[in-house]
């Protein structure tokens, strides 16, 4: 397992151009809604001192009364950070077939491929990214039962009885959300690999050959794990760098935006490791038929006529 999830990312740290490519992308989504956000923050706030006591430290009590005054200005930016969030997921489904593509390509990056490739995935990848998204919110649904189950088992506990009362849907949830999430990994490779195959038979495809190797998930939580510790590594760099001179703050916005590069990094280190994995151990897709073509009785009685 160590030496897949190594050379898994030696290939994206070799393709590291793609992974640059998509932070930036990221930053130009994500520029107009927090522009947006800034200026009717900064619109709201006024001389109002709330905002300096947020910076230092969150509160949620300033910021709640913050929001109670000021939330209706900013009902239009948060509707305008869901479309364009939206939006993002559309533009990252349109390049995650290129992504897969370069990855799956040992040379160097060929960026004319990378586009081809793109352009080509797209309506399967958007097919999927569908399917995928009814799947996740079924199994959100079953776990809100099964937590709703375990709140009325757990009525009358102790804070820690109501704890270990829903350890259980907790673990289900996270369990189930990660199955779906590397389903959708191994879909898009089976995609990538058998362009005959349509969305939902690589779909199902792919959700029995995750549910049959177990190893699949721990690959994605072994990743996961590595995005956890470099958050925490973020968190206490924040913590203890105190944004008192032009340096220091020059200094948590690079860590910022390293830990948001971070993010796509990982993300393609899970599509590689898919690539690997699926690769050791490949799926049989029957071709598809060719078509038949049937020769009319007419013209059949013609050419012996001619004959």
């Amino acid at each position: 397992m160590r030496k897949l999830l190594q050379i898994s990312f030696h290939d994206v740290w070799s393709k590291f151009g793609l992974v640059f490519f998509l932070y930036v992308l990221g930053l130009l989504i994500a520029g107009y809604p927090v522009t947006l956000f800034y200026r009717t923050l900064v619109l709201e706030t006024g001389n109002s001192a709330a905002l300096n006591e947020l910076v230092p430290a969150f509160d949620f009590t300033i910021f709640a009364d913050f929001m109670n005054q000021s939330g209706e200005s900013f009902r239009s930016v948060f509707r305008m950070a869901l479309l364009f969030g939206f939006l993002g997921s559309i533009v990252f489904t349109f390049f995650s077939g290129g992504v897969i593509g370069q990855l799956a390509n040992k040379s160097r990056t060929d960026w004319n491929a990378f586009f081809r490739d793109s352009k080509n995935l797209f309506i399967p990848y958007f097919g999927l990214l569908l399917i995928t998204g009814i799947f996740l919110f079924v199994i959100f649904l079953v776990s809100g039962l099964i937590f709703f189950i375990f709140v009325i088992l757990a009525e009358g506990s102790s804070e820690r009885g109501y704890f270990f009362w829903l350890l259980p849907p907790s673990i289900l949830l996270i369990i189930g959300f990660s199955f779906g999430l590397v389903v959708s990994f191994y879909a898009k490779v089976m995609l990538y690999q058998n362009r005959h195959v349509g969305v939902s038979d690589a779909f199902w495809k792919a959700v029995t050959y995750v549910y049959k190797r177990p190893k699949l998930l721990v690959y994605f939580w072994s990743i996961s794990l590595a995005g956890v510790i470099l958050t925490c590594i973020y968190l206490i760099i924040e913590k203890y760098l105190t944004m008192s001179s032009t340096f220091t703050i020059v200094l948590v916005v690079i860590v910022q935006q390293l830990n948001i590069m971070s993010r796509f990094f990982l993300k393609n280190w899970n599509y590689a490791t898919a690539l690997n994995a699926y690769g050791l151990e490949p799926v049989y897709f029957p071709e598809a038929k060719p078509d038949v073509i049937v020769m009319e009785e007419s013209d059949e009685s013609e050419n012996t006529e001619e004959a």
